[in-house]
Order: C-alpha cells, then structure tokens, then sequence
C-alpha cells in the first residue's frame, strides 16, 4: 500500500539544511520497496526481543524521517506515536501525516521541549550520512528519557563502499567494531547488535562491480541511485521471498549488508565488555573481509 502524501507541521525556527541527499531516493523508497519491507521486518524483531509492546503508547522519534514511510509502516502496526525530524524541507512537502508529528529539526539543537521526552529514538540509515557522528549519537541519546531506547541502522561491510554509496551521500559504511566504539562514545549501552541481509551480499556485490563498468557512460547520481536501488518487479518478488526465508531462519546472521543496534544510555560507556556473541561476530566479519579480499 502506498503513502499518502500530505504536508506536515514544522518548527518555525528551525532552519532549513542544504543536504546533499538525492529526492529520486524518497521516490523509490516506498513501503512496497523489498529493502524497506526488510529492514522494517527486522526492526520489528528488534522490538519484540526489547520487550517493546506494540499494543501500549509510546513515544518514538524518527531522526531522518524523510516523507515519513517508517512512521506510517510503525503507526500501522502499533499503538505508538511518531514524532518525525528531517533536514530537507522538500521530502516534508509530501510527508505522511499520522499520530505524531513531522518537524524541520536539527536534533543538535537539544531543544527544550524535545529532550528527554521519548521512550524510542531511530536513526535508521542516517548515521553514515553525518560527519561528526559521535556527537550526532550524542544529540540522539539526548532526546531520550529515562530508560528509552536508540535504535540505529547502517550500512556494514566498510570494504564494499563504493560508487552507489558515494552518490546517495554516505560518508562511511560500518563494521560491527566501529559502531559499537562510537555508540560507547556517546554515552549508549549497547544492548543488541545484529547482522541483517546476509543473502544481499552477492546483489551489493554485483551492484558495485555493474556500477563500476558503467562509470563512463553515465556518472550523474539520481541515475546512479535509480540503478543502485530500483529493482524490476520479478527481482522484488524474489527478495521478497528471501527476506522471508532468511529472517525466520536467520534472525541474527554471522554477516549482512546492514547493522542494526539497540541501547540505552550508559552511566559508564566505555567499560562495556564485548560478549561472547559480539567476539564470534567480529571474528566472523574479519573473515569475510579476508575473503573479499582474496577474490
């Protein structure tokens, strides 16, 4: 089902932010997208593990929001409320209008009537698009009251950064290692870090070496981003069926395309121990690594 676009309320004096994010992006990443049915799959899980009841009020924070497709597909299958906040005026045009509200809003501005005040906070493929990013997830946990949640996706797999990544505007994409380093610094106790996307590795890897031989023929990234992320309507189906599959089979796989992490804030950060788990994942991802490179 698709969204319906309406217009949204927005803080009056938060200024406008010229983000160099491509609007073709906004346009495919529908609630139909297989990628966005994925990951929202996945975080739906997450919850469940957290004790997250869908059936009691929450407050959530979608930093990011975008025209507000994750606070629709949540709003839909819980009784939460989300609050939306996004940089760029134009994806709040046509921004979903639910529960919460959707606001022009730079969360480094810890504004007073924003901080500490959900029990949710997501930055859901966001963080690699921020240059200071400690200080980013610093701003985030800020948001949260006593005992919430911030809940991160990125991309993973730092050694398969390539031309898509650069034209849809990530600075980085992550290993397991670094995102919990950062998410310590930031005064966040890691509660869950998880793998997803295993069976998307040979399609991330197929993309960038597609991307690659095309490289002279056309460089402009809204057709860059249109190739890197559309999929025709047999190949959607497909992953359709492969998220199924993997996600009831594989809840926390060894390695996948993206990381998605849950925590809550930390009296002391940074004297967090790894466990066994975090170990057989980092160990697991360094062989990978090794693989690729072989190859």
């Amino acid at each position: 089902m698709e969204l319906e676009a309406t217009t949204s309320p927005l803080f009056p004096e938060s200024p406008a932010s010229q983000i160099q994010f491509s609007r073709t992006w906004y346009e495919l990443a529908s609630d139909s997208h297989f990628w966005m049915e994925w990951r929202f799959r996945v975080l739906q899980q997450l919850m469940v593990d957290l004790g997250l009841d869908k059936t009691k009020y929450l407050s959530v924070l979608d930093v990011g929001a975008g025209t507000g497709v994750v606070a629709a597909m949540i709003e839909r299958t819980t009784q939460w409320r989300v609050d939306g906040v996004e940089l760029n005026p134009r994806a709040l045009e046509c921004a979903y209008r639910g529960r919460g509200r959707m606001f022009l809003y730079d969360i480094r501005e810890k504004r007073s009537e924003m901080v500490g005040r959900y029990d949710v906070v997501l930055l859901l493929d966001v963080l690699e698009h921020v240059e200071e990013s400690v200080l980013f997830l610093e701003a985030a946990v800020a948001h949260l009251n006593p005992g919430g949640r911030l809940v991160i996706n990125v991309p993973a797999l730092p050694k398969l950064y390539g031309r898509y990544d650069r034209a849809v505007g990530h600075l980085r994409r992550y290993s397991r290692s670094d995102l919990i380093s950062e998410a310590k610094q930031a005064g966040l106790q890691v509660e869950c870090v998880r793998y997803w996307g295993l069976s998307l590795i040979p399609l991330l890897v197929a993309r960038n070496s597609w991307l690659r031989w095309h490289s002279s023929t056309d460089s402009h990234p809204t057709h860059i981003v249109h190739r890197g992320f559309h999929a025709p309507w047999w190949l959607g189906k497909l992953l359709k069926l492969t998220m199924q599959v993997e996600t009831l089979l594989l809840s926390s796989p060894p390695v996948g395309t993206s990381i998605i992490m849950a925590g809550v804030r930390s009296s002391n950060p940074l004297k967090i121990e790894s466990s066994p788990v975090d170990k057989w994942h980092h160990k697991a991802s360094a062989l990978f690594d090794s693989m690729y490179h072989s190859v």
